[in-house]
């Protein structure tokens, strides 16, 4: 099953807590991850594809409310990390059309989440800043044991008639595993910056009382 876009996830998430032996965990106590809208600045950085700042923290807004309505209470929604300096766009004509876009994201998000927080009873949101985590690994790698932030650990072979591609001799020195994705050690720095905050919001017990239990990650685009 193809799940195009972030509210089409959200709506067979629900869909799923009335199915039968689906066994989801209570929403209640769920730890939901909302983060979109990657996809929608790559589409919109290399095909034009029409995207707003705006209509993305809308979508952000929509799926969380959704989720909200239908008994969610616990969020990390983390911003857009500096996607012009990904390996393909960085020196290159799409940098700052990324960047661009993304910077006039993040702050709408923080903006509308704050809302939310005062709209919705009962919410904890904690907003994520991937895009500062991702700013202090680029400018200091060294600091977080990496040596390339620039290239790509997996080397990709175009031609279909050889192998699918190579991988450097360490991957592990480099923040990227693609020319989008981090490899293993970058998302690790990512969780062991988010594991901070979370802690810090939810205590370092979580599942007592009435903390949250689970986690779902929900991510796309729109």
């Amino acid at each position: 099953m193809e799940l195009k876009n972030l509210q089409e996830q959200v709506k067979f998430y629900i869909a799923l807590l009335t199915t039968k032996y689906a066994q989801m965990p209570d929403i209640k106590t769920t730890l939901f991850t909302v983060w979109s809208g990657g996809n929608d600045v790559i589409y919109y950085t290399e095909d034009d594809t029409p995207i707003t700042a705006q209509k993305m923290c809308d979508n952000i807004a929509t799926a969380v409310t959704t989720l909200y309505n239908a008994g969610g209470r616990y969020f990390i929604v983390p911003n857009l990390p500096p996607l012009g300096d990904k390996p393909n766009y960085r020196g290159t004509k799409y940098e700052a059309k990324a960047n661009g876009l993304v910077n006039a994201y993040n702050p709408l998000l923080q903006t509308r989440l704050s809302l939310l927080r005062s709209q919705l009873t009962g919410i904890t949101i904690v907003a994520f800043d991937a895009h500062q985590v991702f700013k202090a690994v680029l400018m200091d790698p060294k600091t977080y044991k990496l040596t390339n932030v620039t290239n790509t650990a997996f080397i990709p072979n175009h031609d279909p008639s050889e192998s699918y591609g190579s991988v450097v001799a360490n991957p592990d020195v480099y923040l990227f595993w693609d020319d989008t994705h981090p490899t293993r050690v970058g998302h690790a720095i990512i969780a062991q910056v988010l594991e901070i905050v979370v802690a810090a919001t939810f205590g370092s017990q979580l599942g007592l009382g009435n903390q949250p239990t689970s986690t779902l990650l929900l991510a796309g685009s729109q």
